[in-house]
């Protein structure tokens, strides 16, 4: 015990949390993350942890019953602001005429008092892992002679409880997206028959379809980090091979004949590397592919 309160180094948790994200392999999704996880959290011993899970659990800002306001902006400013709707045609510079604010619809933004929003047993469970592999490298670094992570008591997770739609909810809900709009119906119905995860599909391309052998290649995970379209590994990090009916095979087939008809309006050759759901019949899939 007495090693462990007097550690070979004064680094704090957050600079040990910068060492381990700068040496740890993560993909970019992933890291992004970690580092939203990892920056409410302090001094670190396993009382300190199971006593943070337990705030976390009660309110995710940590607020200890305090009331307080939040605040969506920093520095001074108006905590109420009514932004008044403005009639079409008239120059700011002559202000606004008098009228009825709840007639035309002016908008009222104001600071509203906190309200605690407890975080769930596997966001916590995410932060003790960060944590937890953090302590294990400053251990290996010789920072610290124990890990007070390891001991650390974690929220349990509920076993999961999926409510899936109906079949003639499923039939409604397919319906409306057609009637919306082709392309959406498309992917809805895709969902629907291959059980294939949303950004899965949204990763894939023309060349995963194999519509003679009647195969749908689920290869990829297509997301959005920090402004930039990445590309990684499915979310089970396992490729799969996935056999449709002959009327997702018809589907697919008009869903193509509307890609090339996209295609020849712009001028554009089709391509097997284009995405199968794109709005852009230009969209070759440039994403970033991840580490």
């Amino acid at each position: 015990m007495a090693e462990q309160r007097h550690a070979k180094t004064r680094a704090s948790l957050r600079s040990a949390i910068v060492s381990w994200l700068e040496t740890h392999e993560l993909e970019e999704s992933t890291r992004e993350n970690y580092v939203r996880c990892a920056e409410p959290i302090g001094k670190v011993t396993t009382h300190v942890l199971e006593r943070l899970y337990a705030e976390l659990r009660r309110c995710g800002s940590r607020c200890g019953g305090r009331p307080f306001v939040e605040h969506p902006v920093e520095g001074p400013h108006e905590c109420r602001e009514v932004r008044h709707k403005r009639p079409p045609g008239h120059p700011p510079a002559a202000g606004y005429p008098p009228h009825d604010c709840a007639e035309k619809g002016c908008v009222v933004v104001e600071c509203q008092p906190h309200v605690c929003s407890p975080l769930a047993p596997a966001s916590v469970r995410k932060i003790h892992f960060v944590i937890r592999g953090v302590m294990r490298a400053a251990q290996r670094w010789g920072w610290i002679s124990s890990n007070p992570a390891e001991l650390a008591r974690i929220p349990r997770v509920p076993p999961p409880d999926p409510d899936p739609p109906t079949p003639a909810e499923a039939a409604a809900l397919v319906a409306a997206a057609w009637e919306e709009d082709e392309d959406w119906g498309t992917l809805v119905w895709l969902a629907m028959v291959t059980g294939v995860r949303r950004a899965e599909l949204l990763a894939l391309r023309w060349s995963d379809i194999d519509p003679e052998n009647g195969i749908v290649a689920d290869r990829r995970n297509h997301v959005r980090v920090t402004g930039r379209n990445i590309e990684k590994d499915t979310k089970t990090h396992r490729a799969r091979r996935v056999s449709v009916d002959e009327a997702t095979l018809e589907i697919l087939a008009e869903h193509r004949q509307r890609y090339e008809e996209r295609c020849r309006a712009v001028a554009v050759r089709p391509a097997r590397t284009s995405y199968v759901f794109s709005y852009s019949p230009t969209t070759t899939g440039r994403a970033t592919r991840a580490a």
